[in-house]
């Protein structure tokens, strides 16, 4: 459920942000250029463990409106995949508020709230989750794939677990991009009300 504190914060940083110039979105760039307009308004950015703006628990994402890549929701190493509980997972701490920035043609256009904590929307993650973790656990190493690079999906679960090193110790959970569209479309997405 979205706060009237978050929802006041929600219109300041759409007032501040939108039609600011950000650079390409390669390597992360125009993201670490979001984190900064946000942090003018003081708002610190956690860049450890956690929630990106932890004083509302909200995850930012910046996507260009072009993008048609995977969503990263999250990074844990494969002992904590394999050990923890979605309910207490990073997955599930990041997969409650995500604050989509997205741009198009460098320019920050739209800034959108989406609420994830709605039952329906986290019993989802939590499968894809499942499925995903089972998989991880399943595999068999061999010589010539000594660990997963990624767990397969299959719609509508359409999260998965891809690694981001060379000895398969930490992985990211990702979603699709049409799936990420259709999960949030799902949930109580906050609406787009300050736009004016």
């Amino acid at each position: 459920m979205i706060t009237e504190l978050e929802i006041s914060a929600l219109d300041t940083i759409k007032k501040h942000i939108i039609g600011k110039v950000v650079p390409d979105r390669f390597y992360g760039e125009a993201g670490y250029k979001v984190e900064e307009l946000i942090e003018e308004l003081g708002f610190p950015w956690n860049k450890n463990k956690g929630c990106d703006i932890p004083i509302f628990n909200w995850e930012g994402k910046t996507r260009d409106l072009s993008a048609r890549s995977s969503i990263t929701i999250a990074k844990m190493t494969k002992e904590d995949i394999l050990e923890t509980p979605y309910k207490k997972s990073n997955v599930r701490n990041k997969a409650q508020k995500i604050l989509l920035i997205s741009t198009q043609n460098n320019i920050i256009v739209d800034v959108r709230l989406h609420d994830l904590t709605p039952n329906h929307a986290q019993q989802f993650i939590e499968k894809s989750y499942n499925i995903a973790k089972e998989q991880l656990s399943n595999y068999v190493p061999t010589t010539k794939n000594p660990y997963l690079d990624r767990t397969k999906y299959k719609s509508p679960n359409c999260g998965y677990f891809e690694c981001q090193d060379k000895k398969g110790d930490s992985y990211s959970f990702r979603y699709n991009n049409k799936a990420f569209k259709d999960l949030t479309n799902s949930a109580n997405m906050f609406p787009t009300l300050f736009n004016q």
